[in-house]
């Protein structure tokens, strides 16, 4: 009799132990906005993106949802390019680093350009066909950051 309670003892006591680190350890966890817990405790939920100097964390639904929205237009963002070289611009190569926001509804707004070798048409140009994609809704029910790199090369 002795022994069987001295293993649940020994039981308890080493759930508990368990427990405790678990909420100290989600307690300490750093909580990014807009990501939630998953993404702070799955280093499988992100993908680390690097393109010259740029270095940014990506959440499962930019690499998923976001991502693939943006490829199924990318032949609006081709057309954008089009045009830009219709005018003999200087520039033809490089990448455009853009961000916004999708809202809760998928909508975006707040475009930004944080990065682009390219002028004012083609960077206005990917604005408005981002400003026009209706984007899967966040899981998270709120605004969310993200951003892409579009990369554009003149072929001959």
């Amino acid at each position: 009799m002795k022994d069987t309670s001295s293993w649940i003892i020994l039981i308890l006591v080493v759930t508990c132990m368990f427990l405790t680190l678990i909420i100290f350890n989600l307690l300490n966890s750093k909580i990014e906005p807009n990501k939630g817990f998953i993404s702070n405790l799955s280093p499988i939920d992100t993908e680390i993106t690097e393109n010259r100097n740029v270095r940014q964390m990506r959440t499962v639904y930019e690499i998923y949802h976001v991502g693939n929205t943006i490829k199924k237009n990318m032949n609006n963002f081709r057309e954008c390019y089009i045009e830009y070289l219709k005018d003999d611009p200087e520039v033809t190569d490089g990448d455009a680093y853009i961000d916004w926001m999708i809202n809760p509804n998928g909508s975006s707004k707040e475009f930004g350009v944080v990065s682009s070798p390219f002028n004012k048409t083609l960077n206005n140009c990917i604005r408005k066909t981002i400003l026009q994609i209706h984007f899967p809704p966040p899981p998270s029910a709120r605004e969310v950051y993200t951003s892409y790199i579009f990369p554009f090369r003149k072929t001959d």
